[in-house]
């Protein structure tokens, strides 16, 4: 605030010349305070929200590295279940979640049953949240919310 005071004489200081002493100068000094103040008030404002502005920004990107970081990280221990699971089940489990495919049409391409296809796929849901219950810090509905059953 003391640097307002000290502008406000500078610029009544440099506009001397321009000052009518017929005039008052407390009103004309008053005025010059006081668009100072309301500058000085509205660029504390402006700094705030760019700081906000900024802060939040620098937030969001490390949340986004960060969430990029884990969801990579699941997707390894998604892989690394899959990877352990029996040749047909795992052939049956990608095709459905993985590849999107109905079961009939998996049964139909595989010469199995659709209730086979159904075991199957039961059958590595289970293995895949066993191995993630031992393998990974998160809850398992939510896990297999975005990585298995929404594929």
């Amino acid at each position: 605030m003391g640097d307002i005071f000290q502008e406000i004489f500078i610029r009544l200081w440099e506009l001397r010349s321009f000052i009518n002493p017929d005039l008052s100068l407390s009103s004309f000094f008053y005025t010059m305070a006081r668009n100072r103040i309301f500058n000085y008030f509205r660029d504390i404002d402006i700094d705030e929200k760019v700081k906000q502005i900024l802060s939040a920004q620098a937030i969001t990107e490390v949340e986004a590295v960060d969430s990029h970081l884990i969801y990579a990280e699941y997707q390894k221990i998604l892989q690394n279940a899959i990877g352990q699971l029996p040749p047909q089940r795992q052939r049956v489990f990608t095709m459905s979640r993985i590849e999107c495919m109905p079961h009939k049409g998996i049964a139909a391409e595989l010469n199995i049953s659709v209730n086979t296809v159904q075991e199957h796929i039961s059958e590595a849901i289970k293995f895949i949240k066993a191995y993630f219950n031992k393998n990974a810090d998160i809850s398992i509905n939510l896990l297999l919310t975005v990585f298995v059953l929404y594929k």
